[in-house]
């Protein structure tokens, strides 16, 4: 049997709020894709990644915006989703957050994978964070 990915519900809140401001019809649009508004009551609960995704593109659709992910990312700071942000935050340096996300991710999301690399073209070495979707 093949393993479902999952996401924490606070993942969609930063969404769910957007399109509540700009008047979509929030509720209707999680029911069409089998999301209960009552999910978002416990952020840390774990619900399939492929459900946030179609309330994407649902939403997207639904309200013709093409790029809801960048509007909603613009307005959402990262301590708003959930602890895993709330952790993160507490980061004291740049080598501390991104070994916590490293850390943690799995926690959060465990549809994707992430891990840095290091790329060196001997002028300008850089870490760079990759990830794949299962």
């Amino acid at each position: 049997m093949k393993a479902i990915p999952l996401v924490r519900a606070s993942v969609i809140l930063p969404a769910v709020q957007f399109l509540d401001r700009i008047g979509a019809p929030t509720e209707r649009l999680m029911q069409r894709v089998n999301l209960s508004s009552g999910i978002l009551r416990d952020p840390e609960a774990l619900i399939p990644l492929s459900q946030c995704l179609a309330l994407g593109e649902v939403a997207a659709r639904s309200e013709g915006l093409e790029n809801l992910g960048v509007l909603v990312s613009q307005q959402t700071q990262f301590s708003n989703i959930g602890a895993f942000g709330a952790l993160a935050c507490r980061s004291l340096t740049l080598h501390d957050l991104l070994h916590k996300i490293l850390k943690l991710h799995k926690a959060f999301n465990s549809g994707e994978e992430i891990w840095l690399t290091e790329e060196n073209d001997y002028s300008d070495p850089k870490w760079i964070m990759r990830k794949s979707h299962r």
